[in-house]
């Protein structure tokens, strides 16, 4: 005996992440991260928007989140973007 079934699969991009509400508070620079539920974000900083480093990583993040960076008071000026991963 056999069988065959044939089916489709169908992948769907997420969506690319929206940055909200930057700010600063008690000296810490802050952000909300909206998107898809599901993919591993993670936020980059740059202080030139060449050279771009990982602040924070949220695994399997469930949007919208908020975002502190501590670090943010030891730069004159600080980019960040935000990336999906797997």
């Amino acid at each position: 005996m056999s069988a065959t079934q044939s089916f489709w699969v169908t992948v769907n991009k997420p969506a690319p992440p929206e940055l909200s509400a930057p700010g600063l508070t008690n000296g810490l620079f802050r952000l909300t991260v909206s998107g898809n539920a599901g993919p591993d974000y993670a936020i980059l900083g740059s202080t030139n928007l060449l050279n771009w480093a990982p602040v924070w990583t949220n695994f399997s993040a469930v949007p919208p989140f908020a975002f502190a960076d501590p670090g943010s008071t030891n730069f004159r000026q600080r980019f960040y973007r935000v990336v999906l991963g797997p």
